[in-house]
């Protein structure tokens, strides 16, 4: 039912917020602060979003048409991920599409449609994706010293 689908199936009264986190998420996020966060934001929705740097290992060139004007070695881009951690007020819920696939996004996206205050958590703490395989052997070497200690 995708990223949020499965949240037209929640039928508990509720008037605090609702916390959401996508199954393959490990984190140290302090959910008290995120919670907090929300609350002082006012806002309909927030998502923690954690820093996500790409490397490209070549050098970029810079051109103006058909012109070199420069060169740009191995850059670095740092941009801000979705991190797969979401607080919605619980009246949001209803819009969502019964039993159906729908993702977070696209309700995000429709929150700001309808120009709704979605507000971005930075994470500070430990958090990983451990969807590839990769990711998850990481997050066994990590997980003594992060979650442990």
């Amino acid at each position: 039912m995708g990223t949020a689908g499965s949240l037209s199936l929640f039928h508990r009264e509720t008037h605090r917020p609702i916390i959401v986190i996508n199954g393959d998420i490990l984190t140290k996020l302090r959910f008290d602060q995120l919670l907090n966060f929300h609350e002082k934001q006012k806002a309909c929705a927030t998502v923690a979003v954690t820093a996500y740097d790409f490397k490209v290992e070549y050098g970029v060139v810079k051109i103006d048409k058909d012109t070199l004007v420069g060169f740009d070695e191995k850059p670095v881009f740092e941009n801000f991920i979705n991190a797969g951690i979401y607080v919605v007020n619980p009246e949001i819920l209803n819009t969502i599409p019964n039993k159906t696939d729908y993702d977070m996004n696209q309700l995000l996206e429709e929150m700001l449609r309808q120009e709704m205050k979605v507000c971005a958590f930075p994470i500070r703490e430990y958090w990983i994706d451990i969807g590839k395989v990769k990711d998850f052997n990481q997050a066994k070497l990590d997980y003594d010293s992060v979650f442990l200690s």
